[in-house]
């Protein structure tokens, strides 16, 4: 990872760039980042330790980012983010910037959100739609998934009107064929028998 990433993804949580600083630099013997005025090497530098090594721009290099770098690098980044749609597996959090659904059985699961920020174990969102458009959830990795295609969502939606007819365990099929035949079951409709 370059520092000018290592800058963009975790410095403006840590109060961004110092208005009086022009350039940034990592240490060659840890991961402290010095970012500071030209000509100061650590006297009058702001210090930030992220707990990540960068692979360039250290002292020892001679190599640094400048703030204008810096400033580019955040903007592209949130263009990204607000934009261009980012990929999920459902493995883990989701990157930041990722538009999922609520995952069941939390309340209005289905809902899409769209994720600002990490904390520890859990994804800070923004609610898109419904009646809590705009607000702020906290949800764990269980509780967000990928968005579901229309045929999930057709599926789904069978399931849980199955689900709902309760026929124990012995799992009747005539039940699941009076409940499609009643129109109950969403998606799923019996073919008119041939008069042979």
């Amino acid at each position: 990872m370059k520092l000018i990433e290592v800058l963009v993804r975790y410095l403006p949580e840590s109060g961004g760039w110092p208005v009086w600083a022009t350039r940034a630099r990592q240490s060659q013997w840890d991961t402290a980042i010095y970012i500071s005025n030209e000509g100061d090497l650590k006297g009058g530098a702001g210090i930030f330790d992220f707990g990540i090594r960068a692979d360039d721009c250290s002292f020892e290099t001679g190599d640094h980012v400048t703030r204008q770098q810096y400033e580019a690098a955040l903007a592209a980044s949130k263009e990204m983010l607000i934009n261009k749609p980012v990929a999920w597996d459902g493995q883990g959090l989701p990157p930041l910037g990722c538009v999922c659904e609520i995952n069941d059985p939390i309340y209005n699961a289905g809902t899409k959100v769209r994720v600002l920020c990490h904390d520890e174990r859990a994804a800070v969102c923004r609610i898109l739609e419904g009646d809590r458009l705009h607000s702020l959830c906290q949800l764990e990795a269980t509780e967000i998934r990928p968005i579901r295609t229309e045929a999930e969502r057709k599926r789904d939606a069978a399931v849980t009107a199955m689900k709902q007819l309760n026929i124990g365990d012995y799992d009747d099929p005539r039940i699941i064929y009076d409940a499609i035949a009643a129109g109950k079951i969403p998606g799923v409709k019996l073919e008119a028998p041939d008069d042979h």
